[in-house]
């Protein structure tokens, strides 16, 4: 039998320099930032795929200004 190792997704964890944490005023500055480049792209995303722990809003967010 092995010993089992605890599940981690790194929300918690990870400190490193990598994470950034952003405020409501910032998120919503950066969402509204990467919808104009999608636009600016041309490009239209047919489907856009969120996972639910944690993922449902940075990915909504955007697509609502597209």
């Amino acid at each position: 039998m092995t010993a089992s190792i605890p599940f981690d997704d790194g929300a918690t964890t990870n400190t490193g320099e990598n994470r950034e944490n952003l405020s409501w005023q910032q998120f919503g500055d950066a969402s509204r930032e990467l919808a104009q480049q999608i636009v600016n792209s041309g490009w239209m995303p047919d489907l856009i795929v969120a996972i639910a722990r944690g993922g449902l809003i940075p990915a909504r967010f955007p697509m609502h200004w597209v």
